[in-house]
């Protein structure tokens, strides 16, 4: 394997202080504190405030592209919503299922998306229109579900993997999590994130299941067995006087 010098760079993550250089045949290795690696920004610090500025630009690129159709007035909020979906969420989705946000980063990207709702619907914040109204009009959902969610999807496909390691590695990523944590009470692991999303669909799934008690089932029962009943009669009407 060649490897070129004047191109080659490095970089540590969690560096100690007093860590050595990397030469190659006695020319010293660039060393850098980011770099890009398949679309997604990797910080030495392991944070990923660069990244998150890059998603929201991304956003904001990829709703240039469709102004024409989100601005339109003759379009309906629901299709225009549909193609925000489609176009431009992907763009700022991309990446951050590896990654842990913060609350004033998740905030960061779900502002730039009511922005980008707001001016598709022809609303300002001088309309004094609630975020939750703006969302159920276009039928877009909050940013920051669709990152749990889609973290969730992730860890799924690792742990499906057939290599064992990689399934290893997902299994192992639900434990205790290594290294130091910083000061800060808001930072949080991965696999901790991983760990809030699974506890919350738990609890979700326990409450709906305390909820369909035998009354309900016996009620929603008899509600299906009437649809049935009518639409029965519904049709047995309608061919009757077609052919009769």
């Amino acid at each position: 394997m060649k490897v070129s010098r004047s191109k080659t760079e490095y970089m540590c993550v969690n560096e100690r202080e007093g860590s050595g250089t990397v030469r190659l045949q006695g020319e010293e290795v660039k060393k850098v504190q980011e770099f890009k690696y398949l679309g997604s920004t990797v910080q030495s610090n392991g944070e990923c405030g660069k990244e998150v500025k890059k998603r929201v630009q991304a956003g904001w690129n990829g709703w240039r592209k469709v102004s024409g159709v989100l601005c339109d007035q003759k379009i309906s909020a629901r299709i225009k919503g549909k193609v925000y979906r489609t176009v431009v969420r992907p763009a700022m989705l991309y990446g951050l299922e590896t990654v842990s946000l913060r609350k004033r980063q998740e905030s960061e990207l779900e502002v730039a998306e009511l922005k980008m709702l707001r001016f598709s619907l022809g609303v300002t914040r001088l309309d004094r229109i609630r975020n939750e109204y703006i969302r159920g009009t276009a039928h877009v959902g909050r940013l920051g579900d669709k990152v749990r969610e889609a973290r969730l999807r992730w860890f799924g496909h690792v742990q499906r993997r057939e290599t064992e390691v990689i399934r290893e590695t997902g299994r192992k990523v639900l434990g205790v999590s290594s290294g130091r944590r910083k000061g800060d009470k808001e930072t949080w692991w991965w696999n901790e994130e991983v760990q809030d999303s699974i506890q919350r669909k738990r609890l979700a799934k326990k409450m709906w299941d305390m909820d369909r008690t035998e009354e309900n089932r016996q009620e929603y029962k008899e509600l299906q067995h009437r649809v049935k009943r009518e639409v029965s009669k519904a049709k047995q009407k309608a061919y009757d006087e077609l052919y009769t």
